[in-house]
């Protein structure tokens, strides 16, 4: 997998809320990920509503946990840094 499949979020759930909450989050810069427990609802959603964005398809949570495992990677980094220089100051 690339480095620039990797999303900055994710979100689970592409009903009329989680729909708008993805396209909303695409809109204002994120890169998300978007997983459905009915997997030909992502097609769809992606083919229609998200054509043409930044929204990533997840076929499952474990393609999924890759992605989070990325964000939460680089996040775990930098907490690690604050920590470290708020133990210097």
């Amino acid at each position: 997998m690339s480095e620039e499949a990797l999303g900055d979020i994710a979100l689970i759930g592409l009903a009329v809320m989680g729909q708008n909450f993805i396209l909303n989050m695409n809109d204002h810069g994120f890169k998300v990920v978007a997983f459905n427990r009915t997997v030909d609802k992502v097609t769809e959603f992606l083919n229609n509503e998200a054509k043409g964005t930044n929204v990533i398809g997840a076929t499952s949570l474990q393609v999924q946990a890759i992605f989070y495992y990325h964000f939460f990677h680089q996040e775990l980094c930098i907490n690690r840094l604050f920590e470290r220089i708020w133990l210097i100051s």
